[in-house]
């Protein structure tokens, strides 16, 4: 669904989505059920020096760990939780999720090593809060800025929902119509629900760090559009 409005302050570009998905294998099995909903809203404000916007997604999840929801098989077990590389519908928080920078992997799904959408907190959801923002500083040179709040729709097995907050910078040069350059980094600050949890280790059964870092990231983009 998308949609334009207008205000006092600017045009709002409205989008959403709502998905229901049911019966798909996870995890690259055809056996096993998993069931749930991906739920998105945003709106972005156009200004005279600038455009602002808000999202908010909601990924159903349910309660637990990995090894106590799955109970020893990836491969029967019916899964009230919405599984799979979701990650790429975050449209904005560069290490949470697909970013729009280096656009590699699925964030956390593969900047732990795992690289399958699967541990890391698919099975207890998201609840996403993102502020972006764009501004142009040059002709041909625009400064990004994104925010996001992090938190579990349902909490681990040691009943933490809090996952963290995010803040990312960049910018992108466009140096001719088709061709640009993309420079920024992001900063992951991690909260209580990757502390003593075995979902944030790299297999998804080895215990937890007590104090996991901090996470950051810099990266650089030349891209040429074709067609």
């Amino acid at each position: 669904m998308t949609s334009r409005l207008t205000s006092g302050l600017g045009p709002i570009q409205v989008k959403g989505y709502a998905i229901y998905n049911h019966g798909e294998g996870y995890f690259g099995r055809r056996q096993g059920i998993n069931s749930g909903a991906n739920l998105s809203l945003s709106g972005d404000l156009s200004l005279n020096f600038g455009t602002v916007g808000l999202q908010v997604q909601y990924i159903t999840g349910a309660r637990g760990s990995k090894l106590q929801l799955e109970g020893g098989s990836k491969d029967t077990k019916n899964i009230g939780a919405w599984l799979g590389y979701f990650n790429r519908m975050y449209q904005g928080p560069e290490i949470i999720s697909l970013g729009p920078i280096i656009d590699v992997g699925d964030g956390f799904s593969s900047k732990w090593g795992t690289g399958n959408g699967f541990y890391n907190g698919d099975y207890n959801g998201r609840l996403l809060f993102i502020a972006r923002s764009a501004f142009p500083v040059l002709p041909s040179v625009s400064l990004h800025a994104v925010g996001a709040y992090d938190r579990a729709a349902a909490s681990n097995a040691n009943g933490d929902y809090n996952r963290g907050v995010e803040f990312d910078l960049w910018a992108q040069w466009n140096i001719y119509p088709k061709l640009w350059f993309r420079f920024g980094g992001g900063y992951y600050i991690t909260g209580n629900w990757w502390k003593n949890n075995s979902d944030a280790s790299f297999d998804g059964r080895r215990p937890g760090v007590p104090h996991p870092d901090n996470i950051w990231q810099f990266g650089t983009r030349l891209q040429y559009d074709f067609g």
